[in-house]
C-alpha cells in the first residue's frame, strides 16, 4: 500500500529482509523463509515491496543462497528486490567472479555485507576493492550490517566508503541502538 506524504504517493518498502533455507530452525523457530512467505507478510502489513538477501552463515561463499534469492525474486518481480550476499574472505578473484555472476547473470540488484558474521575488516582496501568495483560497474548499492560491535560501527564503514563517493552505501540498522548518532554523522 503506497504511502501518502505531502500529496505524493511513495511505495512502502521494507529495505532489510532475509530469505533462505537452513537445516535447523533459527531462534525464532523458522528453518525456511522464501518468497511466498515474504509476500504474504508484506500483504499482511500493507507494504508494497521488500529488499531481500540471504541469511547469514560465516563459512560460506553464499553461491547457493544467492541462487535461491534470484529464483525467489524472479517469482515475485514486482514485490521482491533481490540482493546478493558476499563473503569477501574467499579472496579478490573469487569475490569478483561471484559478484559478476550475482549481478550480471542472476541480475541481483545490490550487495549485502556483514563484517561480524563474515569476519572481515570493512576497511581492508585489497579485500573490498572487487566489491566496490562491481557495485560501481553494475550501478548497485552496498548495504552493510552496522552496529553490535566496533568492527561494524558506521564510522568504520564510512572510512572506505568515503573514498568511493560514486557507490551508494547503506548503513543497515542505522548502527543499531549504540551507534545511531554515529550513523547519522557518517551519512552527513
Amino acid at each position: 500500500m503506497p504511502l501518502q506524504i505531502n500529496g505524493v504517493e511513495l511505495p512502502a518498502i521494507d529495505a532489510h529482509t532475509h530469505m533462505g533455507r537452513r537445516r535447523a530452525p533459527l531462534g525464532h523457530g523458522v528453518a525456511s523463509f522464501l518468497g511466498e512467505e515474504l509476500v504474504r507478510d508484506l500483504d499482511e502489513v500493507g507494504l508494497d515491496r521488500a529488499v531481500a538477501f540471504p541469511l547469514g552463515a560465516p563459512y560460506t561463499d553464499y553461491a547457493e543462497s544467492n541462487r535461491v534469492i534470484a529464483e525467489e525474486a524472479a517469482k515475485f518481480p514486482a514485490r521482491i528486490i533481490g540482493f546478493c550476499r558476499i563473503n569477501p574472505n574467499f579472496g579478490a578473484e573469487s569475490t569478483a567472479a561471484a559478484l559478476e555472476h550475482c549481478l550480471g547473470v542472476l541480475r541481483l540488484q545490490g550487495i549485502k555485507l556483514h563484517p561480524e558474521i563474515e569476519f572481515f575488516d570493512p576497511n581492508d582496501e585489497e579485500l573490498m576493492a572487487p566489491v566496490y568495483e562491481a557495485a560501481r560497474r553494475h550501478h548497485v548499492p552496498l548495504i552493510f550490517h552496522t552496529g553490535m560491535s566496533s568492527k561494524a560501527a558506521p564510522a568504520v564503514i564510512a572510512e572506505l566508503a568515503a573514498r568511493h563517493p560514486d557507490v551508494p552505501v547503506i548503513l543497515g540498522h542505522m548502527g543499531v541502538s549504540e551507534y545511531v548518532k554515529e550513523a547519522v554523522a557518517a551519512a552527513r
